[in-house]
């Protein structure tokens, strides 16, 4: 315990300098612990989103209509982008069910909307929108009925929903679990992880040793004066843990503080309630114990040169080589792990082990971290002469190497982590992104209109869309089997006016009333055929005997469909049990977003379930996209981590090489020398350590491809961008050193106690 408190006395009684380097060691310290409680609070995070979904999810009642029953049907749509989640509703009694959130259910033409969304419609560039979600708002939707403060939702008022429009309920709320991730899903997760919380580590490592040079020469002096060893790390322990508490303490104040503002942050397209923002227990617990212990293992660590060779420390001058052999050991014991997971995750939904993978990737990146100091070390041993600047920058590192791969070491650890998981994103993406099978040169836009009772589109939307500027083909069919009464012979009838039957064969002349055959099919004329999908009862309908055989045209997918092309008229009276109703259109080349946009208020005129959308555009798995913005997120706020922890850090090394940054300009040495040699310490470094993560950001990827089952592909320019933003973010910190560079080479840098 004397130890302890005599090392807590030298990192206090240093007066103002001694505060200072305390100052910058709890900052860097505060910055991580933030961060940590912030991952630490996913787990409640993702229950709190998952549970306010499944309050309102909607669990159909079977049985008649009752005082507290309300019909219920998917309204979702789409506005630049932003995907819109809503509900029609109807109350079918007195006392109908309301979802949370909500107080009263809206009556038909109102609406009750998220604070988000009413948000959106009060812009002056959401007149489309306005146009279609076109019902009076009566409400807002609480918290509790919301995934999330910046979700986007509604709930719409409706008269006219039957039951075989939706479902019926008599209470929101009681839905299933969502289905596990995908095996491959789960390995993202698990590589993303430690690639965002590994650099946060790295950072907290380097930030207890802020001030590292006077505490070894201090604890050198304690050596030569009779301390052991034992008593020397002791008394590095307290000194340590002065910063690191205190960073704990000031942390968890940050935490505290921002958690408020977490409502009004929105991270592609992820947002959260601030009290979901609370750290699983565990996990904060584990934060808090490993914040000191991470402080004393590295704290001791660094007392090498001081216990074997005091007498060096005190004089400045070199210490032995650092040795190879052991800093390889984690990379090989965490490529040895991974290359014994080899699977086919990405093309099977396999169970992963995820602890795994993540010890593994975690051991790789540490033996990055290890090897990074040998490598700046060796190389700039070999740096030779040049100009001054050249010159002061080398002989820095070289008196130094330590320091600045140790600063470097979190920038090279998000790099390389990035590159690697960069390069399973791009596997993971080919998995789960889908080229649309409605993908054509043709038409390039679809359109699912679903109204009421499941009649057909009205010719009325069908005539407002042809008159939309820009759409060059408008086609709108009733698709329904029909089987030849008394053979066992098939065919496909497509029911549409004129202009639309011209997508689908080659029909010449046309008027309201005429039929037309096209391909080899079972159909002629006066044959008889039963009309009705699997499940309806059938109506009998006899081929008019005027019909003609035609061509038949590529459909507006691309793909000719063979059979019977009838208009309207010809089918007069004759239900259509089980017909799908196809609408597609041609938006021309260059034409703007807002074509979409009106489409959309076309169809919505007859019902707010339909939509509409690209065909061109690929299709995304929803978990895939929910764990890309997650992952997105994540990297942005470590990336902001990183800027303002190494800025605290080159603050630091600018504070404590003071006394000789004043001494060169007292004698002559130009301000603008010392600021190139500055910007030169920081750029050799940075350009051997982004050349290790770059190595080991490739090597890393591949090894995740050979476990996923997956072909190499790597994605250069992805690697050429993070390498920049790692080398950018380090030399524009450093360039906001300069400014304390200037006040610290004032001739009052000089004064000595």
């Amino acid at each position: 315990m004397t130890a302890l408190l005599l090392g807590v006395r030298l990192a206090l009684a240093g007066g103002r300098p001694s505060a200072v380097r305390a100052a910058m060691t709890a900052a860097g310290v505060a910055l991580g612990v933030l961060v940590l409680l912030v991952a630490a609070s996913i787990p409640t995070m993702v229950d709190g989103h998952d549970g306010r979904e499944a309050a309102r999810a909607v669990t159909p009642s079977p049985g008649p209509a009752t005082a507290t029953s309300t019909l219920v049907t998917a309204a979702d749509t789409t506005f630049r982008d932003e995907d819109i989640g809503g509900l029609l509703v109807q109350a079918e009694g007195g006392r109908p069910a309301t979802p949370p959130g909500v107080r009263r259910l809206p009556g038909p033409g109102d609406l009750v909307v998220s604070p988000a969304l009413r948000d959106l419609l009060a812009r002056p560039d959401a007149a489309l929108l306005r146009e279609r979600l076109r019902g009076r708002i009566v409400g807002t939707i609480g918290d509790a009925g919301l995934t999330g403060p910046g979700e986007l939702f509604f709930y719409a008022g409706t008269d006219r929903l039957s039951a075989a429009d939706g479902d019926r309920v008599t209470r929101f709320g009681g839905g299933v679990a969502p289905d596990p991730l995908p095996g491959f899903l789960t390995f993202l997760i698990a590589v993303a992880v430690v690639v965002l919380l590994l650099p946060i580590g790295a950072f907290i490592a380097t930030a207890v040793r802020f001030g590292g040079e006077d505490r070894d020469r201090r604890l050198a002096a304690l050596r030569l004066v009779g301390a052991d060893r034992a008593m020397a790390a002791r008394v590095a322990t307290g000194e340590t843990l002065v910063g690191a508490l205190g960073g704990l303490l000031v942390g968890v104040g940050l935490f505290a503080l921002a958690r408020p503002l977490a409502g009004g942050i929105e991270l592609f397209g992820v947002s959260v309630f601030p009290a979901d923002v609370r750290p699983d227990a565990t996990l904060a617990a584990l934060v808090v114990l490993a914040i000191p212990l991470a402080a004393i293992v590295s704290s001791l660590a660094a007392l090498r040169s001081v216990v074997i060779e005091p007498l060096g420390v005190v004089r400045r001058s070199a210490t032995a080589p650092r040795r190879l052999g052991w800093r390889l050991l984690p990379a090989v014991i965490g490529a040895w792990m991974l290359w014994g997971m080899r699977g086919d995750l990405l093309r099977t939904d396999q169970e992963f082990d995820a602890h795994r993978a993540g010890v593994a990737v975690l051991l790789v990146l540490v033996g990055m971290t290890a090897v990074l100091p040998w490598v700046v070390e060796a190389s700039v041993r070999r740096l030779g002469g040049g100009g001054l600047p050249w010159q002061l920058a080398v002989r820095r590192i070289q008196m130094d190497g330590g320091t600045a791969a140790r600063v470097v070491s979190g920038v090279a650890v998000a790099v390389a982590g990035a590159i690697a998981l960069q390069t399973l994103f791009t596997a993971a993406e080919r998995v789960s992104t889908l080229p649309n099978p409605q993908s054509s040169a043709r038409a390039n836009v679809a359109i699912y209109p679903v109204y009421p009772g499941d009649a057909a589109m009205p010719q009325r939307s069908v005539a407002a869309l042809r008159a939309i500027p820009g759409l060059q083909e408008v086609s709108s069919v009733r698709l329904a089997p029909a089987q030849r009464v008394g053979a066992d012979e098939g065919a496909e009838i497509i029911v549409g006016d004129c202009d639309s039957l011209r997508a689908y064969g080659r029909i010449g002349r046309c008027r309201d009333g005429d039929t037309f055959l096209t391909g080899r099919t079972a159909a002629a004329p006066a044959r008889t055929f039963e009309l009705g999908g699997e499940g309806a009862a059938p109506s009998r309908w006899r081929i008019p005997a005027g019909a003609r055989r035609v061509e038949p045209a590529p459909g507006p997918t691309g793909g000719a469909l063979t059979g019977i092309l009838a208009t309207p008229r010809a089918l007069a009276g004759i239900r259509l049990p089980g017909a799908e109703e196809e609408v597609y259109a041609t938006v021309a080349p260059g034409v703007g977003g807002d074509t979409i946009e009106r489409m959309r208020n076309v169809v919505a005129d007859g019902a707010l379930r339909s939509d509409v959308f690209r065909t061109d555009d690929p299709i995304e798995l929803g978990a895939f996209t929910s764990v890309r913005r997650a992952i997105f997120a994540g990297t942005a706020l470590v990336l902001l981590l990183l800027g303002a922890s190494l800025l605290v850090g080159g603050l630091e090394q600018l504070r404590e090489r003071r006394r000789p940054l004043a001494v060169l300009a007292a004698f002559g040495t130009r301000r603008r020398v010392l600021a190139w040699s500055v910007l030169l310490q920081a750029a050799v470094p940075v350009t051997l350590g982004l050349a290790v993560a770059v190595g080991t950001g490739i090597g890393l990827g591949w090894m995740l491809l050979r476990v996923g089952g997956a072909s190499f592909v790597m994605d250069w320019g992805a690697v050429a961008g993070m390498t920049g933003i790692g080398a950018a973010v380090v030399l524009l910190v450093t360039a906001l050193t300069l400014p304390a560079l200037l006040r610290l080479t004032a001739p009052s840098g000089l004064r000595t106690e």
